[in-house]
């Protein structure tokens, strides 16, 4: 057999459906058996096949399975023996940590990195981008519970959220993603007797994605909410390297030693619609005044149509040394974040 047939087998619906069933029967149900009519299992597959066929809703799905050939199709393609009702489903998901999720990202990540299905994903060389953004999945004015996060308004009401810290390996060039296990933000994992938040969630996230992938080299991309001391810190103690976005309103003082500079390295050039695009870039200067401040690397970038009016500005730190020949790679790479929001991607 060739080795692309081997790849396709590997990677095939059925040889991925088959390894995602049994991730959802090793998982141990502390249900009191006697009253289970429904097994995890086909709890999860359940789900799984709801977001397979695009359901738009839980009640959607329950109400297409009816149909007799389709709960044909859930049987033989999905190997469920009794699919719970809507009410049923969302009890059992929510009484099993997500935790056990895990080794089902592991699992099929490391299926596509032997297929070397990765490497068309590679950034730099053997480098990966890994976009992390918070998103938020539930909110209630009513529907709460212990773990929500709350929100207080103006109004004087109060929302309870749900949320999780979402990593994706991307590329500028692709529509594809590769999803990571998340993080929850979720006053359960709550260690510092307050409110928990995406900073906290992305440091957990950051030491169990290490954990998980001991040897990946990754570029963690984000907005300016982690372009911050601690943040910045925290992704070189995991070894991995950052590239942020760094608003020049919220880094003043690193935008006054850029100022000092007669000159910076900038690369220019218009496009074939008349667009100019300018890369500016500086190695090692503070992020701050602090005494313990990282130092970074700076790179700008400014694009403007042919009456010289600004398209898009932005900028961003970085650790990686910027010169000629990466910063339009790291300035696309940088800006993927914003992309994926635009597009939705990010669940």
């Amino acid at each position: 057999m060739s080795r692309s047939l081997k790849v396709k087998k590997h990677l095939s619906f059925p040889a991925l459906c088959h390894s995602l069933s049994e991730h959802f029967n090793s998982i141990v149900d502390s249900r009191l058996s006697a009253r289970c009519v429904h097994s995890i299992h086909d709890a999860f597959m359940s789900a799984f096949a709801c977001m397979y066929f695009q359901d738009p809703s839980l009640s959607e799905f329950q109400r297409n399975m009816e149909i007799s050939k389709n709960n044909n199709n859930l049987r033989t393609l999905f190997d469920v023996e009794t699919i719970p009702k809507d009410t049923q489903l969302r009890s059992i998901l929510d009484s099993v940590d997500s935790e056990v999720l895990r080794p089902i990202f592991k699992d099929y990540f490391e299926r596509l990195r032997r297929a070397k299905q990765l490497e068309p994903f590679q950034i730099l060389p053997n480098h990966y981008l890994c976009a992390i953004d918070g998103v938020y999945h539930h909110s209630s004015n009513h529907v709460h519970c212990e773990a929500c996060l709350t929100k207080n308004h103006k109004n004087g009401s109060v929302s309870h959220q749900h949320g999780v810290l979402q990593g994706v390996i991307t590329h500028p060039d692709k529509k594809q993603i590769i999803p990571i296990m998340p993080e929850p933000i979720s006053n359960l994992n709550n260690s510092y007797h307050k409110q928990d938040c995406e900073i906290n969630a992305s440091k957990r996230f950051l030491q169990r994605l290490r954990e998980d992938h001991p040897r990946l080299n990754l570029i963690i991309v984000g907005d300016g909410l982690f372009s911050k001391g601690p943040m910045i810190q925290e992704v070189l103690a995991n070894q991995f390297h950052f590239l942020f976005v760094a608003k020049p309103a919220d880094h003043t003082y690193m935008m006054e030693w850029l100022e000092a500079f007669e000159e910076l390295p900038t690369i220019e050039y218009t496009d074939l619609k008349g667009r100019n695009h300018q890369y500016t870039y500086k190695n090692h200067i503070p992020l701050n005044d602090q005494p313990d401040t990282p130092w970074v690397n700076y790179v700008g970038y400014v694009m403007t149509d042919k009456d010289g009016k600004v398209i898009y500005r932005n900028s961003w730190v970085t650790d990686i040394l910027i010169d000629n020949n990466n910063v339009k790679t790291l300035v696309r790479g940088g800006d993927v974040v914003g992309k994926l929001k635009m597009n939705a991607l990010i669940p």
